[in-house]
């Protein structure tokens, strides 16, 4: 696995359960966002960020409203459909643990399901949508190179007419890392949110490799998916 540590710098974030790269709270508002990509046949010189067919990340939602913080691991398999997204009570503490997740949001071989695991309540989504693609940037418009917390960046920018999108940013560091596939990644550093979602999502850190499939397991008190 590779592994890239990103500093924050940000305080400000959403209590709210939102879900990160300004989905909101409805991920079905923008199904632009789940296109199957193209042939996989790409290169460096690839002109829009291309995420890796399989990593984790740890997420800060942050929002201009709210001293709140909303941590979210998630963890992206699209070679099996599978992702998740799990909400936790408190910070990453100093022994390297989580607060227990309050809320999960779970795509899996199309079914959508809402999971309260304290709760042990389970929601199925009655439309099936495909996990988010890896070419789901495809759109954005080179903005250039920034300084960002610090940091040589580059930023990316949906284009005004992008509907919902429109200037969406996302940042990224001028790094690639070799994933073992027909291209290469950029580190992700930030996604600013829409316009209906203000905000942004920072990329605490990035772990490029195979997911353990456990983890995209469907809970015993969810419905079967249909």
């Amino acid at each position: 696995k590779i592994i890239i540590l990103l500093l924050i710098s940000c305080v400000l974030v959403n209590a709210a359960v939102q879900l990160p790269f300004g989905f909101g709270s409805d991920p079905l508002k923008h199904p632009e966002f789940y296109r199957r990509p193209p042939p996989p046949k790409l290169s460096s010189s690839e002109t829009y960020p291309v995420w890796p067919p399989a990593f984790y990340s740890t997420l800060l939602k942050l929002t201009p409203s709210s001293n709140d913080v909303q941590w979210t691991t998630f963890f992206y398999d699209y070679p099996n459909q599978k992702s998740l997204f799990v909400f936790h009570d408190h910070v990453y503490n100093f022994n390297g643990t989580f607060g227990d997740a309050h809320y999960v949001v779970l795509f899996t071989d199309g079914v959508f399901y809402h999971i309260y695991p304290q709760k042990e309540e389970c929601e199925q989504s009655p439309t099936r949508i495909p996990v988010i693609s890896t070419h789901w940037l495809s759109t954005t418009l080179n903005r250039g190179n920034v300084r960002f917390k610090n940091m040589d960046s580059h930023l990316w920018q949906f284009p005004p007419d992008a509907g919902p999108n429109a200037n969406l940013k996302y940042f990224t560091r001028d790094t690639y890392l070799k994933t073992n596939v027909d291209y290469d990644t950029r580190v992700p550093l930030r996604s600013v949110n829409q316009e209906e979602d203000p905000g942004c999502t920072d990329f605490v850190d990035f772990v490029v490799g195979p997911q353990d499939p456990s983890l995209f397991r469907i809970p015993a008190y969810c419905p079967p998916p249909s």
